[in-house]
């Protein structure tokens, strides 16, 4: 009986320990974490931007639920600013798909820069994000909920996918805007580029640790009757 009550004790003490872990939030990054969002897509009807089928040049007209803005010019004098964020057919190095950088100036002449500080905002706030930010790793992306820091995350290889997963209900913990950012090497600020979108706010992602906790306390629940009908 003694040896029971112990199991029940650590099985509620594991299903706390892992109702608090639902309730955390968490940058990932990597192939993992890209698949892990496709599977969302797939799964959970996440939106998926990729950009391809939208119109290269400055993105003046916002896609539906999202909103780019360039807001801190790094390029000569350090300033805020409020622009249009550039979808290119190139990334400054070589041909790719199409993707997102900062600009420098307004109209007529939208020039992009890899070195401006531009942000992705949320017309709702959204339980997880993520993005492929395809530059260097000396980029940098964060993550907020208004103006409250979430998460960030530098690459840690030159094109990586990072993303932010909240398994809590609260929206305080989701987030409402992503900002690209980058370190300075030489002088140069590398803020760089983003691709591929992906966003969902609708469902919780399935804890497969929670039906351990329940497994485990349906098999002592059977151990003691077993002893009990002995």
């Amino acid at each position: 009986m003694r040896n029971f009550s112990v199991c029940v004790c650590f099985v509620v003490a594991m299903s706390t320990f892992l109702t608090q872990e639902r309730s955390n939030a968490q940058v990932v990054f990597g192939t993992e974490a890209r698949n892990q969002f496709e599977g969302n897509r797939d799964n959970l009807g996440d939106q998926f931007i990729d950009f391809e089928n939208v119109t290269a040049g400055p993105l003046t007209n916002q896609l539906p639920g999202l909103t780019f803005r360039s807001t801190f010019n790094r390029f000569g004098t350090d300033r805020a600013i409020d622009l249009p964020v550039a979808l290119l057919p190139w990334d400054f190095v070589s041909s790719s798909p199409k993707q997102i950088v900062g600009v420098r100036s307004g109209a007529p002449r939208y020039i992009p820069d890899g070195q401006n500080v531009y942000e992705i905002a949320f017309d709702a706030p959204q339980r997880r994000a993520g993005l492929q930010r395809p530059w260097n790793t000396f980029s940098l992306t964060r993550f907020y909920a208004g103006n409250t820091l979430l998460g960030e995350h530098q690459n840690t290889v030159n094109s990586e996918f990072v993303g932010y997963v909240s398994q809590s209900n609260d929206m305080a913990n989701w987030v409402t805007r992503i900002e690209i950012d980058g370190l300075s090497t030489g002088g140069v600020f590398q803020v760089g580029n983003s691709d591929d979108i992906f966003f969902g706010s609708t469902v919780a992602v399935p804890e497969p640790s929670s039906g351990i906790v329940i497994g485990v306390a349906a098999m002592l629940f059977a151990i003691r009757r077993s002893r009990r009908s002995r």
